[in-house]
């Protein structure tokens, strides 16, 4: 019964780690597509009033 316990926690941790991990990756995936369409905005508004 202690072991089958262990390694549900084991299992949880894991999921847990798995779960931040690709939440912290998609986040900053995010976070970096968004700031890019910012800067592109920015481009586009200083290039067209050059033109």
């Amino acid at each position: 019964m202690k072991e089958f316990i262990a390694s549900i926690n084991k299992t949880l941790a894991l999921v847990l780690a798995t779960l931040t991990l690709s939440w912290v990756i998609g986040f900053g995936l995010t976070a970096g597509f968004v700031m890019a369409l910012e800067v592109w905005k920015r481009v586009v508004e200083i290039t067209s009033r050059h033109l």
